[in-house]
């Protein structure tokens, strides 16, 4: 009798040997270059980095710094897709119309509760960056320029805001907060 045709005494060494062979099989199969596993991911938008090779202590480093020192707003490296990545770079407002009108409107909600609260008038003027959270819908860190509407035209008018914008997957939106632009300084 073939080792495969004896009886094994005890039945779960009989599914253990089998699970083996399955395994062993479809290893086999993975490594063919036909198998469609051994296609890697071709992704046509250019805002999508898949971080390859090793990571660079010096990028992660000061992605992090900037991350913390900016709470996410002003972010000017980016170490590629990664799940240690939380806050990536946005671009598609420049190119896509139908996003730029998207995160318009959400920076016009941001700037109506700030005028709410701050009994202020000041309205939208353009968005400078956008950086993105991801998890069960977006959150957003806007940063964007607004014209006090109080003042006739003048340089002073328009000032830079940060708001945290969230954008839920079941399509509720709520303004985190939005304030003037924090600028960091050099002080140490």
């Amino acid at each position: 009798m073939a080792e495969s045709e004896i009886p094994s005494e005890f039945p779960y060494r009989e599914r253990k040997r089998q699970a083996e062979e399955e395994e062993e099989n479809m290893n086999k199969e993975d490594d063919s270059e036909d198998s469609d596993y051994s296609i890697g991911y071709d992704s046509d938008d250019p805002a999508f980095e898949i971080l390859e090779g090793k990571a660079d202590r010096k990028i992660w480093t000061q992605y992090y710094r900037e991350w913390d020192e900016s709470e996410g707003f002003d972010i000017s490296v980016f170490p590629g897709t990664s799940f240690m990545a939380g806050i990536a770079q946005q671009y598609d407002h420049l190119t896509s119309p139908k996003v730029k009108q998207e995160y318009t409107e959400l920076c016009k909600l941001a700037i109506k509760k700030f005028n709410s609260e701050n009994d202020k008038m000041y309205a939208f003027e353009e968005i400078v960056t956008v950086n993105a959270s991801f998890a069960a819908g977006t959150w957003y860190y806007f940063t964007f320029k607004a014209r006090d509407a109080t003042v006739d035209v003048d340089v002073d008018a328009i000032k830079t805001f940060q708001a945290l914008v969230w954008h839920g997957i079941n399509e509720i939106i709520d303004v985190d907060f939005c304030r003037l632009k924090k600028f960091l300084t050099n002080e140490d």
